[in-house]
């Protein structure tokens, strides 16, 4: 891994950041439960670079405020699509939401203690995964966006924060932190698109491949792909995954990540999905089992669906 200067904050910003870590962490769920809720709404088409379970509880009844029916035709379009599929969903977000917050708990609020190799160690496997959904640099401002928007609501609605400072002053400080930790993002997928630029046979975004075999057990189901243009694949290491993006009738472009099974065949990829037992009232509404079943309808023989080029691998500590 490539490693840069260390990367600080300000110590105005630092400073704020600091005071106001505890009151970000404790409300981190209502911040990236808005983040989210922000994104999707001014920029839908981003949902298409998020697993489903990133995605909002749609019960967009005509009742409601904020309808389709006030919505862009875009947006009304995309929205709707979510309301055939998740309507009578009860779960709102799921823990992605948390995650987020996590992050911005482990990373954001001591951005200003790590060193920049130090970080990146810790969040190299998000890199991964946004290269492996072609995240580029443009959408970084786009959840700094809904970030801000975050801690700007739960600055307005959470009673009793004490803290120190103006509202403003604590967006510029948190809209800083963010900064520091995009570039760093930024800066490694550069490196990652790269790497795998200059690997034999590669391509970027997705290449198509063909599902040629689906083997089906009580537990899971085995897929086996081949490009389409027939052209051998790049050679997959231990532990590399890749994402696979399908069109699905529902809900429109998804996507999920798939760890490589072994293959005995140069030219084939073979990636195995694990079934939900059993499927039951509940479990059809839950978020994770939609998804298992959009891509078991997908990935059928003689479908074509988008891969991305294989990332990540099992470390060997020296």
């Amino acid at each position: 891994m490539e490693s840069s200067e260390v990367k600080t904050l300000d110590a105005a910003s630092a400073a704020i950041v600091a005071e106001s870590a505890q009151f970000v962490a404790t409300h981190g769920d209502v911040i990236a439960k808005r983040l989210y809720e922000t994104l999707f709404e001014r920029h839908p088409e981003t949902l298409e670079l998020f697993s489903m379970d990133f995605w909002p509880q749609v019960r967009l009844d005509e009742e409601e405020d904020g309808g389709i029916d006030e919505l862009s035709d875009e947006e009304g379009q995309k929205l709707q699509h979510f309301k055939c599929a998740f309507d009578g969903c009860t779960k709102g977000f799921s823990i992605q939401p948390a995650l987020m917050a996590d992050s911005l708990q482990k990373y954001l609020v001591h951005v200003s203690d790590f060193g920049f190799d130090l970080i990146m160690n810790k969040i190299e496997r998000i890199c991964q995964k946004h290269v492996s959904r072609n995240i580029q640099p443009q959408h970084y401002p786009l959840i700094r966006e809904g970030l801000l928007a975050g801690i700007e609501h739960a600055l307005e609605t959470e009673a009793g924060s004490g803290l120190p400072h103006e509202k403003n002053d604590i967006l510029h400080a948190w809209g800083s932190a963010y900064d520091l930790l995009a570039s760093m993002f930024i800066e490694r997928e550069r490196i990652l698109r790269g790497d795998l630029a200059g690997k034999k046979n590669s391509w970027t975004n997705f290449e198509s491949f063909l599902v040629i075999k689906v083997e089906e057990t009580d537990k899971l189901w085995r897929f086996h792909l081949e490009r389409v243009n027939k052209r051998l694949p790049p050679q997959v290491m231990p532990g590399q995954f890749v994402c696979v993006r399908v069109k699905t009738q529902h809900v429109g472009v998804i996507h999920r990540n798939f760890f490589l099974d072994p293959s005995p065949s140069k030219s084939v990829w073979i990636f195995s999905l694990q079934k939900t037992m059993p499927l039951d009232a509940d479990s059809e509404r839950d978020r994770s089992v939609m998804c298992k079943k959009f891509f078991a309808e997908a990935l059928k023989v003689g479908n074509q669906v988008g891969l991305s080029m294989p990332l990540g691998g099992f470390l060997m500590k020296k």
